[in-house]
């Protein structure tokens, strides 16, 4: 198994919000509360809703997408470290900081 870590983009079946099917996808890992993992949609389809969303570039991550694509702040999901096929790259440190900020806002809205 591999050892995670937060920050890791990883290709998995990501689950739909009603959990009854699921979409091969990338996803961030924001969290690891063992045995599973906390995890922000990545996705290439701009329609989300724009306060919702991390629109990532080039200089965010160690590796290179195919596509222009956003992190979804909207869509977390606890995932099993069984559906993740691979671990494609990782967000840079200034990007993780912010995803992070960004993540510990919505969690202390009130």
């Amino acid at each position: 198994m591999t050892n995670f870590k937060i920050g890791n983009i990883v290709l998995g079946d990501f689950p739909y919000t009603d959990s009854e099917a699921s979409k091969k996808r990338l996803f961030v890992i924001i969290a690891i509360p063992r045995p599973y993992l906390w995890a922000l949609m990545i996705t290439s389809q701009f329609s989300h809703d724009d306060g919702c969303k991390y629109v990532l570039s080039d200089k965010d991550i160690d590796f290179k997408l195919n596509k222009d694509s956003i992190i979804c702040f909207n869509v977390i999901q606890t995932i099993n470290p069984k559906v993740c096929e691979r671990v494609l790259g990782n967000l840079l440190p200034e990007c993780l900081d912010r995803i992070k900020e960004y993540v510990s806002d919505i969690l202390n809205q009130s």
